[in-house]
């Protein structure tokens, strides 16, 4: 794909203008002019073309473990590549040719449409763009989502953009792809900050009571073999525990009747690339396991980028004799004291509801999804989307429709992402 030639001074300004002069909207917000007009819009079709400016911009920004680009180009070389999607990254450049804002977007054709999403598909929790910290607190929302459409639709790219996993806010800035029209998302995500040392974490998200009942839990599941929970080493024992959490997210989906996105093409070659540390730098997968004897029993895996750990999947043996001990509570409450005694500073169990997330995580993220047609054909698409859309809330948000819509899913295989 052809690096697109960068968008005009006039339209950038057309674009921010116009997001500016809408009825009923402040107006007169100069840091809006510096955020975006100054800057030069390009998209590229290859990875490769920015690798060395979205590394840099990796440093300088608040996005999260899922924008890393280690993270997205294992997707894009395994599942994505599979799917028929190709990359489109969006990069707005300051005067002296600095990248400042970056969104990656994967670009496939359905149903004879041309349709941009966040690249990541259902293994990436959140969507943001990399905006420097220079920049972030001035950038108005609806001016860049129009900036951003506008690059989109100059380089020919997609008829409609559909971005799902979008945080409200993200380490107490909002999110500056919610500009728009964007609608409610069923699913919440939940997080913790680590604002202390293990033992002042935990006291504040547990009660004295659970507390020691996780510690007879670890020496019930003791007794039951040589217990331990270990980070694993990429180079080491990565390939033996991401095979035991597949066979266990495979037998906990087929109890469930659900589809097993694990088990999708290039799935277990994506989770393997991950898990590997590449050229010195740290993998992008961390996997903890919680182990008995030499035998995995339950595996928690998240995404990292040193600062932040956001939890990708947690499987557990459904053996009673394991199962009884809630392994998979142990082993959450022990990666969360390991991650403060390295200083991270933040944790999540990912967007979807759960009990045990309710009980580690007190931070309620609400998430969005933002559909906008660029296109003739694509703002027709959209229309019928935003409406499947807000079916999805009201049947998900509902509980007598959404244990209705798991019965059909469990006779049919067919159901709601």
């Amino acid at each position: 794909m052809p690096e697109a030639a960068p968008l005009t001074t006039e339209c950038r300004q057309r674009s921010a203008s116009a997001a500016e002069a809408r009825p009923g909207e402040r107006r007169g917000r100069p840091e809006v002019s510096r955020g975006l007009i100054g800057l030069t819009w390009t998209v590229h079709g290859r990875f490769g073309e920015v690798e060395g400016a979205w590394r840099d911009l990796e440093a300088r920004s608040d996005a999260t473990p899922y924008q890393r680009f280690d993270f997205l180009s294992a997707w894009f070389e395994t599942i994505g590549e599979r799917m028929g999607a190709t990359p489109a990254v969006v990069a707005g450049r300051d005067a002296e040719g600095a990248v400042e804002i970056l969104l990656p977007l994967a670009v496939a054709r359905r149903f004879g449409l041309r349709i941009a999403t966040c690249p990541g598909g259902r293994h990436a929790n959140f969507c943001l763009p990399l905006v420097s910290r220079n920049l972030a607190g001035a950038i108005d929302a609806r001016a860049l989502t129009q900036v951003l459409d506008e690059a989109v639709v100059s380089s020919g790219l997609a008829d409609v953009v559909v971005l799902r996993n979008l945080p409200g806010r993200w380490r107490g800035r909002g999110n500056p792809l919610l500009g728009g029209r964007p609608l409610p998302a069923p699913d919440p995500g939940f997080g913790l900050v680590l604002d202390g040392p293990a033992e002042e974490v935990a006291a504040r998200i547990l009660s004295k009571s659970r507390r020691k009942k996780l510690r007879y839990k670890m020496q019930a599941l003791g007794r039951l073999g040589a217990f331990g929970i270990a980070r694993i080493e990429p180079e080491r024992d990565a390939a033996r525990v991401l095979s035991a959490f597949l066979a266990q997210k495979a037998e906990r989906f087929r109890e469930m009747g659900q589809r097993n996105p694990f088990a999708e093409p290039g799935a277990e070659a994506f989770l393997a690339r991950l898990a590997a540390a590449r050229r010195g730098r740290p993998a992008a997968l961390e996997l903890y396991a919680l182990q008995l004897d030499a035998r995995v029993v339950a595996v928690l895996g998240g995404a990292s980028d040193g600062r932040e750990f956001s939890a990708m999947f947690l499987s557990y043996e459904t053996e009673p004799t394991v199962a009884a001990f809630s392994p998979g509570d142990v082993l959450v409450a022990n990666v969360i004291a390991d991650l403060c005694d390295r200083g991270f500073h933040w944790f999540d169990l990912g967007v979807g509801e759960a009990a045990y997330k309710h009980r580690y995580c007190p931070e309620r993220i609400e998430t969005f999804t933002r559909v906008e047609g660029l296109t003739l054909k694509g703002r027709l698409a959209a229309l019928v989307l935003m409406a499947l859309e807000r079916l999805r809330f009201a049947v998900k948000t509902r509980p007598r429709l959404l244990r209705l819509a798991l019965s059909v899913q469990r006779r049919t295989g067919f159901g709601m992402a």
